[in-house]
């Protein structure tokens, strides 16, 4: 396990492969837990089925790189994890635990940031180099992302982070409220499975005492980008803020222990070009509980 630390936040981040080996989700740079102020905790360790933990990205969750193209029995690359096989002439399956080779992986760290790279492997005219950087610096950790098109093909997909939230290891209900950058629209996945609502027209509170999953899309009321979310529990005292300057589409799903708002960022890299883009997050304590 890796860590790094401020004066204020202690960062656990895992090592390609150690607290995941799925076919889902990007293999570098997984926080698996932050502390702020050596007691206030803001991530769950329980996946809800998913497999994933804490700050968790993925790459191709709607738009998966050369799965069309690949046969049954052939292999499709899956950024950030390796050459998954294609097992069956059906859709993509995010869930579906395809065989993986992961990709060549390393690792460089600093007092305060750790630097992941994923190096190229050819396969059906598509080859990428990722590099990811993370960097805590007071109260806030940034993620900075390059892709490198190394092949022959487009690189056309999406990126997202699944942010498996759970503030002071605090039930989701009526405690906690999620606040965007500007009014906007919800869109549910199940009109009739709503254990939240949107008290105002920026903002939304969940039910305390609800069971099973949710999931929702938002966007500006006038159909733009949500960029800034902030979530907090005035209970445990504590908020987390999550800016994304490229964003293009936003969407909440969770269930009674996890939250976790998702803003997707859409990649599209020409051969021999690069795209550059950055998550930033802010962890801090509630005025009043000071």
């Amino acid at each position: 396990m890796l860590r790094i630390q401020t004066d204020r936040l202690l960062l656990e981040i895992g090592e390609p492969g150690e607290i995941y080996r799925g076919a889902r989700f990007d293999w570098t740079g997984i926080v698996q837990q932050v502390t702020l102020d050596g007691r206030h905790t803001f991530c769950t360790v329980e996946g809800g089925g998913t497999e994933g933990v804490g700050l968790t990205n993925e790459f191709g969750l709607f738009t998966p790189v050369g799965y069309e193209e690949a046969r049954t029995g052939g292999r499709f690359p899956k950024l950030g994890v390796g050459l998954l096989t294609r097992d069956e002439d059906k859709p993509y399956d995010f869930f579906r635990p395809y065989e993986i080779k992961p990709f060549p992986m390393s690792v460089h760290t600093g007092s305060n940031e750790v630097v992941f790279t994923v190096d190229p492997v050819p396969c059906g005219g598509y080859a990428v180099r990722l590099t990811k950087t993370l960097r805590a610096e007071g109260n806030r950790l940034t993620v900075e992302y390059e892709l490198e098109n190394a092949g022959d093909r487009p690189i056309v997909t999406e990126e997202y982070n699944h942010n498996f939230l759970l503030l002071n290891g605090r039930g989701i209900g009526a405690e906690y409220a999620l606040t965007a950058d500007r009014p906007v629209a919800l869109e549910p996945r199940d009109p009739s499975r709503r254990p939240y609502r949107q008290p105002e027209a920026d903002s939304v509170r969940w039910e305390d005492g609800f069971e099973g999953d949710f999931y929702f899309r938002l966007s500006g009321a006038d159909g733009s980008a949500v960029q800034k979310w902030r979530l907090e529990n005035r209970a445990a005292g504590v908020y987390v803020e999550e800016y994304v300057p490229e964003a293009f589409r936003m969407a909440v799903w969770g269930t009674p222990v996890i939250i976790s708002p998702e803003v997707f960022v859409q990649v599209d890299v020409q051969p021999g070009q690069k795209q550059v883009w950055s998550r930033r997050w802010e962890f801090g304590t509630l005025e009043s509980a000071r």
